[in-house]
């Protein structure tokens, strides 16, 4: 399910031998963990004698996460959304109904309906509905454009594979145990299988249902799909102790009846079951009655309608049942509907979605429209209708037929029309049955992905390598109803099936697909940036960091109010091979900001990094405090701090669909008030205060969305010569001011975020402060970007370098960065160099498995270093007690003297300490008074209020008291330090 972009070739090659001992171990697990059907007979045996495997895939099918995370997320939205068309009676019997809806023309959804009606006007005594619903998605990826999820259908009624796409899972997870597929792709790592609990997810829902008595299991005759119903009922029994009876609709045209009083539901059985002759049933589940030749006779019909009568909970209802129709799935596309459901407070109060939920849900819509409807695609053509001539919607479907399926409000498989088969189909269709079909244009899934697949059972077991599509479905559950309306919902695992790119259907029992599972993938980053000077020059700051990014393998988005130069701008960049696209935006007008925002999405999907540098100076005009007119300032401000609020808020949709967001807000020296203290010529009070209130927005938002991992910063450049200072001597060069910026670009999840970065010189006089007073251990990171300033700390504090404790984290290359870090520091050694994170990254942030799994290797080059006079010793930074056994574990010249991880009264991780003190590895740490957020949160505790004056003290005196050594972290030079002779920290 995976674009080219992310794997070029699916599934990895694999040679005759491989394949085959596979498909041995693949079919072999299925047998011995029920991943079964009985196989095809005339008539099924009472009693089972022989079982075939299911339809399987070799390989799972590469997703990416964040596509499977989103349709996951809106499941919950589609729950209630679902719920509330149910309850809805006047929205079914306008689109459903056989007086002026579907059924009007599709005798099987009128017949459904008209018994629902008569139910209705009688008192129906059950109030409560229950849902087991599956939402089905394909990819969709157009020429040029970027994967998006696409709703395939929405299933109301007997949802299927529920407990075989649990197995399937199990099965793709035992291969990768035993075999790790031949090491023949490095993306099957078990991490990227997402686990699958879809059997228990279901069965809470019938639970929840259920009161007493016992749950009847409504199945077809015949039924070979017995393997993935009976986990449901065992998992009832185990974990609810729950009993379940299955009944076909023919045993219950006998069997079924109704207390005339209670209106209990009640299913004769022989004595020799149950001493009273029969069992009251709390809970209807069908497995059947979905299609019209399930309901042969009106005895059939009669059946269904007694089941809803009783007061048994049906699953579904007759209501949800019409509520899952292909004409209702239609109606959700157009203007307002979603609205009616979802957010009209006068209804539903509290429990509304915002323009964004509804927005995420709308995205996963194909196009669609009636057969029956005029030009406007939404209101049917009566005149057409009744007339017989052909409508529009009939000749726009013609016209486009290539692109389109059909749909009848059927359920099962092989029901659609498709493609060249629809012009004939039309003409046969007699215009009457329009109203019953919809029109929906088709999802282009991603070329080049194939699978082996093994079809169900036989002799003929080999595994056929073809070009497949996968579909995935999700689960969720609602129980919901009675007066209040309230809505219990929750998701229920998942589903794959892939099918030959060449097959239009896709029902594994129908026999067009096989069951697969999930292997997650993360898509390339796509980052955007916003050009400095609105104008899309290329000799800026921004046009430089667009080169940097470019120049690592990303997609950049150029963007500039001004059309000319931007295009310019873009064609200089991929003259140079670089993947730079230009979009028209201009931070000031809400219009073209959206429109920017739709382009990127439709051709991206999300994005990654939004860079705010777009801004003017005003340089030449007044500023001076005393004499600047409020027009200026607001000139100022349009750009410079209205235009990053209302261009972060636009994409911010698209960010919150990225696996890892950065937004970075480029600033100024100039914002700083300490820096504008202590200067004479820096007041250009429009500028100024324009970034300082942007500095002030991204503290704000950094903390709102901290909690969702996007990271959200201001970093400034420092003094750089460019057009907007009108290019002042003495000013770093453009490229090394982009350079600065990069880094906070491409931030990873262990990032910073709300950071103002210190500006430049002021981290080096923090250090020449900390020295004064007593400090001797200088600690840093080469992603920080501030070596040059440590390194003047170091030099002007006057302190001899042999009592100095230096202390440099090691980026990749070892060797190559630490003698950069060495040139910027102005040092020949470091005292200790640490393996700053456990998880390795290729150069494209990549996770490296290898290096992660076994960091010997690097450890042996840092062993060299320490051998070559470099570095003095070495140590890692955040290893569990697992990581440093596997480390350990090897032979090593030398063992880690330090491991600096997080160590607070918070996070006092004993058994990492203990394992530590065993193995004399000094635990340095870092936050030693807790996160800031921590801190802050706990000062209403009563507890922590008595003391919060010393709690920082305290904090420190427990850490030290348990033989740690501390970190503390400061670049304000004013703040009083820590020393054995002073009680407080401020």
């Amino acid at each position: 399910m995976a674009p080219a972009s992310v794997l070029s070739e699916w599934p990895p090659k694999l040679t005759e031998a491989q394949v085959h001992e596979l498909t041995l171990l693949a079919t072999s697990y299925a047998f011995s963990t029920g991943l079964l059907y009985l196989p095809p007979a005339k008539q099924q045996p009472p009693i089972p004698e022989s079982a075939i495997h299911a339809p399987l895939a070799l390989f799972p099918s590469p997703l990416p996460r964040r596509l499977f995370e989103q349709a996951q997320r809106i499941q919950h939205i589609y729950n209630i959304l679902y719920a509330r068309i149910a309850l809805d009676e006047e929205f079914l019997d306008r689109i459903m109904g056989a007086e002026n809806g579907v059924g009007k023309v599709d005798d099987f959804i009128g017949q459904l309906w008209t018994g629902w009606r008569q139910l209705r006007d009688e008192g129906l005594v059950q109030p409560l509905h229950l849902g087991l619903f599956r939402s089905d998605y394909l990819l969709h990826a157009p020429p040029d454009q970027a994967p998006t999820l696409k709703q395939v259908e929405f299933n109301t009624i007997s949802v299927s594979f529920g407990a075989l796409s649990e197995r399937t899972a199990g099965l793709h997870r035992y291969l990768q145990a035993a075999t790790q597929y031949y090491n023949s792709s490095p993306h099957i790592r078990p991490e990227n299988f997402p686990a699958n609990d879809t059997v228990a997810g279901l069965v809470e829902g019938l639970a929840a249902a259920h009161k007493a008595s016992r749950i009847l299991f409504v199945v077809q005759p015949g039924e070979r799909n017995v393997f993935d119903q009976r986990p449901l009922e065992y998992k009832l029994l185990e974990r609810h102790s729950i009993h379940i009876i299955r009944q076909t609709f023919d045993e219950l045209a006998h069997s079924a009846s109704l207390d005339p009083e209670t209106r209990v539901l009640r299913i004769s059985v022989s004595p020799d079951l149950h001493p009273d002759g029969f069992f009251e049933i709390s809970t209807v589940y069908f497995r059947a009655g979905y299609a019209p030749s399930e309901y042969l006779t009106p005895v059939h019909y009669q059946t269904r309608f007694l089941l809803e009568r009783s007061r048994a909970i049906n699953c579904p209802t007759i209501a949800l049942q019409l509520a899952g129709g292909k004409k209702v799935q239609e109606v959700l596309t157009q203007p307002g509907v979603l609205e009616h459901f979802l957010s009209d407070e006068a209804r539903w109060g509290k429990a509304t979605f915002g323009p964004q939920e509804l927005d995420e849900l709308r995205q996963s819509f194909m196009g669609m429209w009636g057969l029956d409807v005029g030009k406007d695609l939404l209101t049917p053509d009566h005149d057409a209708l009744e007339s017989g001539k052909e409508g529009f919607g009939v000749s726009r479907a013609r016209e486009l037929a290539l692109s389109l399926v059909l749909k009848p409000q059927r359920e099962g498989g092989g029901n659609n029309v498709y493609k060249d088969s629809i012009p004939s189909f039309l003409d046969t269709l007699p215009p009457k049955e329009r109203q019953s079909w919809i029109v929906m244009e088709l999802i282009v899934p991603p070329n080049g992905t194939g699978n082996y697949l093994i079809r169900a059972g036989g002799a003929n077991q080999a595994a056929l390598k073809v070009d497949v599509v996968s579909e995935l479905g999700i689960f969720g559950w609602a129980l919901f109803g009675g007066k209040d309306e309230d809505i219990t919902e929750k998701g229920a695992g998942w589903l794959v099936r892939t099918k030959g790119k060449d097959s239009d259907e896709g029902g594994v029992a129908t026999g067009f697909s096989v069951l697969d599972s999930v292997l997650l993938q993360e898509l390339p980053p796509s980052p955007m940036y916003l050009s400095s000077d609105r104008q899309g020059s290329n000799a800026g700051i921004g046009f430089e960091l667009v080169r940097l990014l470019a120049e690592k393998g990303h997609t950049v988005y150029l963007a500039s109010r001004n059309e000319a130069s931007g295009h310019k701008a873009q064609a200089q960049l991929q003259a140079d091979g670089l993947h730079v696209k230009f979009v028209q935006l201009d931070v000031t007008d809400i219009t073209s900001v959206v429109a920017a925002k739709d382009t990127i999405e439709k051709a991206e999907g999300r994005l990654d990094v939004l860079v705010n540098n777009a801004g003017i100076g005003l340089l030449d005009k007044e500023q001076n405090a005393t004499l600047v007119s409020l027009d200026v300032i607001r000139e100022a401000f349009e750009p410079n701090f209205y235009g990053v609020i209302q261009t972060t808020i636009t994409f911010l949709p698209l960010l919150r669909a990225s696996p890892q967001a950065v937004i970075l807000n480029v600033s100024s020296d100039m914002a700083s008030n300490n820096l504008q203290s202590k200067s004479s010529h820096l007041h250009v009070v429009a500028y100024n205060t324009s970034k300082a209130a942007a500095n002030s927005y991204t503290i704000a938002l950094a903390h709102e969305l901290r909690s969702e991992g996007i990271k959200v910063n201001a970093i400034t450049p420092g003094f750089t010569s460019t057009k907007l200072n009108g290019f002042r001597k003495g000013g770093k060069s453009i490229k090394a001011g982009a350079e600065i910026l990069l880094p906070w670009a491409l931030l990873d999840k262990d990032g910073p975020t709300g950071v103002w970065q210190a500006s430049p010189g002021e981290v080096g006089n923090a250090v020449q402060t900390a020295l004064k007073a007593g400090y001797r251990h200088i600690d840093g990171a080469w992603r920080y970007g501030n070596e040059a300033e440590v390194g003047e700390g170091l030099r002007l504090s006057n302190v001899p370098r042999s009592e100095l404790w230096n202390t440099f984290h090691a980026p990749e290359d070892i060797e190559p960065s630490l003698e950069e870090s060495l040139s910027h520091l102005g040092t020949d050694y470091i005292d200790l160099y640490l393996i700053h994170w456990p998880v390795a990254q290729y150069e494209d942030g990549t996770l490296n498995e290898p290096l992660t799994v076994d960091p010997y290797p690097t450890w042996k080059k840092l062993e060299e270093l320490v051998e070559k006079g470099k570095i003095r010793n070495i140590g890692v930074s955040n290893f569990n007690v697992r990581r440093l056994k596997n480390l350990t574990a090897n032979p090593l010249k030398i063992r880690p003297a330090i491991n600096q991880v997080e160590l607070s009264y918070w996070n006092p991780q004993p058994e990492l300490l203990e394992w530590s003190k065993a193995h004399n590895v000094l635990l340095e740490a870092y936050s030693p008074l807790g996160s800031t957020s921590r801190v802050k949160d706990s000062l209403n505790v009563p507890v922590v209020s008595k003391i919060r004056h010393s709690l920082p003290a305290r904090g420190l005196n427990i850490c030290t008291s348990r033989s740690r050594k501390l970190l503390l972290s400061s670049e304000s030079p004013p703040r009083k330090f820590y020393s054995p002779g002073r009680s407080s920290v401020e």
